[in-house]
């Protein structure tokens, strides 16, 4: 669970787009590399839309540490109001959960 929450941590940070603005957008995130990527298409290119995050869905399915969304949201900026969670920044919650767990850990005292 802490893996996948560090992933998401740094999707603030590491946020990569292709240029241009579109109505549908594939965001990806790779737990592995702690990557979140947004691929835009327009409009009229929905099957193509499709087709690529049916790719990532194949690649979730065997293993691969991605977990993958298609949206309708205008530019990027609507993106991130519409999906908040993908852009958030969970360290300080990581840090909490790990001083908890570091707590829990430790031997009870007399």
């Amino acid at each position: 669970m802490l893996e996948k929450l560090r992933g998401f941590s740094v999707a603030a940070e590491k946020i990569t787009t292709e240029k241009g603005q579109g109505s549908f957008h594939l965001v990806v995130l790779n737990a592995a590399d702690k990557s979140v990527s947004i691929r835009p298409f327009g409009m009229t290119r929905l099957e193509q839309a499709n087709a690529a995050y049916a790719e990532v869905e194949k690649q979730a399915q065997s293993g691969e540490p991605v977990e993958a969304v298609l949206v309708s949201a205008g530019p990027v900026e609507a993106l991130k109001k519409a999906y908040p969670n993908y852009f958030l920044d969970t360290r300080e919650f990581i840090l909490q959960i790990e001083r908890v767990i570091g707590e829990a850990k430790r031997p009870p005292s007399d």
